[in-house]
């Protein structure tokens, strides 16, 4: 129809063929320049069909530019995507037996300078079929499989004891331990048996605690992940080395 400006087919397909992830914004950028371009070029004109088809083209063309310079539609090499905070886990601390209660009360401590959920459970006697009778000691392993049957998604139970407490260790089928955690693993085992200094209980606990974390010994000879290698060398350790400290900031720990 003479005297309007209708759009021919393929000017509509052109206007269609925007990504539709820009529609939004290109929809103002487009709305803005038809309004005060179009009216004077195309109303006002008396320009063909195809002048009107190429000026179009070249309003997407501007359209899109403007678009990507706004850096809305990020090319993958350059899309920041944000990873996921690392799901929370809720530690509980479980004394075994007749254990001093402020040896509890501070690896309790400790353990939230680190973790968020820490929670300190009634104490309750050690389970019989985790004793060892020939030396008079409980099995860690033991302990640890009792623990985790009884942990929750996202739970790690931490079990305290005064008691010895033994496991194998390469040819040896009951070796006594200060502590013992799987990498990864739902439950480990604390025991101030072997401690010459009983002030440094919450270091193991935190060695322990970081196990199931699946951190391994560190070589460094003051950090908390240091190999006891049947001793007790927690009067050297100082705190998490830097690479350890990293790790766990990884498993949601604080630091």
């Amino acid at each position: 129809m003479k005297g309007k400006n209708t759009l021919n087919g393929e000017e509509f397909f052109l206007l269609k063929a925007v990504d539709a992830d820009r529609n939004k914004i290109l929809g103002r950028i487009l709305s803005s320049i038809y309004l005060r371009v179009l009216p004077i070029r195309l109303i006002q004109s008396k320009k063909t069909p195809m002048h009107r088809h190429h000026f179009l083209k070249a309003i997407l063309f501007l359209a899109l530019t403007q678009v990507s310079c706004t850096g809305t539609d990020q090319s993958p090499e350059t899309k920041t995507v944000s990873k996921a905070p690392p799901p929370s886990t809720v530690i509980k601390v479980l004394p075994l037996g007749n254990l001093d209660k402020k040896l509890a009360e501070g690896a309790v401590f400790r353990l939230k300078q680190y973790v968020r959920h820490v929670t300190l459970l009634p104490a309750v006697a050690l389970p019989a079929h985790a004793y060892y009778a020939p030396r008079n000691r409980y099995r860690a392993d033991t302990l640890i499989k009792w623990m985790a049957a009884k942990a929750g998604r996202g739970e790690v139970y931490v079990g305290l004891t005064a008691s010895d407490i033994s496991t194998k260790k390469d040819k040896v089928k009951d070796f006594g331990v200060m502590g013992l955690g799987y990498m990864p693993g739902r439950a480990c085992v604390v025991s101030s048996y072997r401690l010459k200094n009983k002030a440094n209980f919450y270091k193991v606990v935190l060695h322990e605690a970081a196990h199931t974390t699946g951190l391994p010994h560190c070589p460094e000879k003051t950090c908390y992940l240091r190999d006891a290698k049947g001793g007790d060398p927690t009067g050297e350790e100082t705190g998490f080395c830097s690479k350890c400290e990293s790790f766990l900031k990884g498993k949601g720990w604080s630091f």
